[in-house]
């Protein structure tokens, strides 16, 4: 066959978190069909064999869902004018996106201000690429967080090379320490017991000693 194709991959990034994406498989045409200069119909296959003969059992739809996660190749069948045609191979690559968790929140004693606390998330990424890292809202780029403010701070993780994100997101919340205003004391003929009544911000446990 004088038909020529050359093998492309298409990437996702895996947004379900399962390695199943939707994949245009148009997309892939330009890269099909570099250097051809003939009008070439192209349709896509689940197989190779399905490919080459024209089994319309394995012919797929232009927006194709991978069935196996992660990586799967599905094959294009390059034809012209039902003469020449050649088949290649489409890659359907779905991307990690970069893995870390967060607490949901962190407890920031007031008290101590202006001293800051450490925000470390726990990272499962690959050693072998890089990333990058942004904190927002203080624009930090380190993988840890160093603050002294409340509020909410999100954490975007992207690969370097492919420029998929992640984003996970912590809350800092401002407690105080707790202010004894008054203690009022009830004499009871059985009982005898006591209010004590306090200011601050923050969830107290009560203790008697």
């Amino acid at each position: 066959s004088s038909t020529r194709a050359e093998n492309v991959l298409l990437e996702r990034c895996d947004e379900n978190n399962n390695g199943i994406m939707s994949f245009d498989l148009t997309q892939a045409n330009q890269g099909l069909l570099t250097g051809q200069t003939l009008d070439i119909d192209i349709s896509y296959y689940s197989t190779s064999e399905g490919a080459l003969l024209e089994n319309p059992s394995f012919l797929l739809p232009n927006q194709y869902e991978n069935t196996i996660p992660y990586k799967q190749t599905v094959y294009a069948r390059l034809e012209n004018n039902n003469a020449c045609y050649a088949v290649s191979e489409i890659r359907l690559q779905v991307n990690r996106r970069p893995e870390f968790t967060l607490n949901e929140e962190i407890i920031y004693c007031a008290n101590t201000f202006p001293a800051t606390i450490t925000i470390q998330p726990v990272f499962n990424l690959d050693p072998a690429r890089f990333y990058s890292n942004e904190w927002l809202p203080e624009g930090q780029t380190t993988p840890q967080l160093v603050t002294k403010l409340a509020g909410s701070h999100t954490l975007t993780v992207t690969d370097s090379a492919t420029g998929f994100s992640n984003s996970e997101t912590i809350t800092i919340i401002e407690h105080d320490i707790a202010v004894i205003e008054r203690v009022e004391i009830k004499d009871g003929s059985d009982l005898n017991s006591a209010v004590v009544t306090i200011s601050g911000r923050g969830e107290f446990e009560y203790a008697l000693s």
